[in-house]
């Protein structure tokens, strides 16, 4: 797998489904953008259970030959970088955001361009990183390859 630093997106990445706890997440409808095809439904993204992670809108629509086939069938999936060096692959992408109103979201401890499952949060936590925010490094990934992400440039708005 080719994780060429250059593609990689270094930001804080956050929770999506559940709180950092474990209970709903007040700001989030608890269903993914895109469907399980095991079940034949959207993900159900307000459980423990739930390995994925949610990328920006942006992302999605601009970078090209990223299709809706292809994260469903998970061809595309996510792997992470923590700082310590841990990698975590094969990661579904089972939902979009985090954003709001089309913008890519910053705030004081730098761009929020990833939000993980409570699952991902955990399984992290257990190589020493916090449950919460983390700061690390991802990429989306096809066939080996890392994509090189569109969308970058999207506007910002502050959560301060």
């Amino acid at each position: 797998m080719n994780l060429d630093p250059a593609l990689g997106i270094k930001c804080i990445m956050t929770i999506f489904g559940l709180t950092y706890k474990g209970h709903k997440d007040p700001e989030d409808n608890g269903i993914g953008a895109f469907e399980n095809l095991q079940t034949g439904t959207l993900y159900r993204t307000a459980n423990e259970s739930i390995l994925g992670v949610s990328i920006p809108i942006p992302f999605y629509e601009q970078t090209p030959n990223m299709s809706r086939h292809d994260i469903e069938s998970k061809a595309v999936t996510c792997t992470i970088e923590d700082s310590q060096g841990n990698l975590f692959t094969d990661i579904p992408v089972v939902d979009l955001g985090p954003g709001k109103d089309g913008y890519l979201i910053k705030s004081d401890d730098g761009p929020h361009l990833l939000d993980r499952s409570w699952l991902v949060c955990h399984l992290m936590s257990l190589k020493a990183n916090p449950m919460d925010n983390v700061e690390a490094t991802y990429w989306l990934i096809k066939d080996g390859v890392a994509y090189d992400i569109k969308g970058r440039d999207t506007p910002y708005i502050s959560l301060d």
